[in-house]
């Protein structure tokens, strides 16, 4: 399963721009919605499981670059996401993967909205085989994003 799981990412990672908006653009042509609400699988902020004050504390804190520093990653996620043929080993790298999937949308040419970004990143750390926390982990991510670029992420976007 990890193996495949590798090769996955692999292939994604090796994709054109190009072409990984155009998978997403079929998506949206037969049906996916990241926004729907009745969608279980993706990011939902209501799933994140982070202690208010955790997650102040990482927003307001400077970036030491020692994964384990954002909320919901401990010692046996960041050994996850180092793994691979896309390696994360510290939270620069994390928030970069962040930034570089808030793509142009295929018909509009303009950045996908926030719940759609959310949700490719949130599928992209399932793909990485993180297993928990992954809604907290794309609200920290997002929320610390949004300090330095505002308007980035708003969890009433969600509601």
């Amino acid at each position: 399963m990890t193996n495949q799981r590798s090769k996955f990412i692999a292939f994604i990672n090796a994709l054109p721009e190009e072409e990984l908006n155009e998978m997403v653009h079929l998506g949206k042509l037969v049906g996916f919605n990241p926004n729907d609400s009745d969608q279980t699988d993706g990011y939902n902020p209501e799933k994140a499981r982070i202690d208010a004050d955790s997650l102040a504390d990482f927003i307001r804190a400077p970036i030491t670059g020692v994964l384990t520093e954002v909320p919901g990653i401990g010692p046996k996620t960041a050994k996850q996401l180092a793994k691979g043929t896309d390696p994360i080993v510290n939270t620069f790298q994390l928030i970069g993967k962040y930034l570089m999937l808030k793509s142009n949308d295929q018909e509009t040419d303009v950045p996908i909205e926030c719940q759609y970004h959310c949700d490719k990143f949130w599928h992209w750390l399932k793909a990485k085989g993180v297993e928990t926390h992954r809604s907290g982990i794309v609200m920290a991510i997002a929320e610390k994003a949004n300090t330095m670029m505002p308007g980035m992420y708003d969890d009433i976007d969600f509601n």
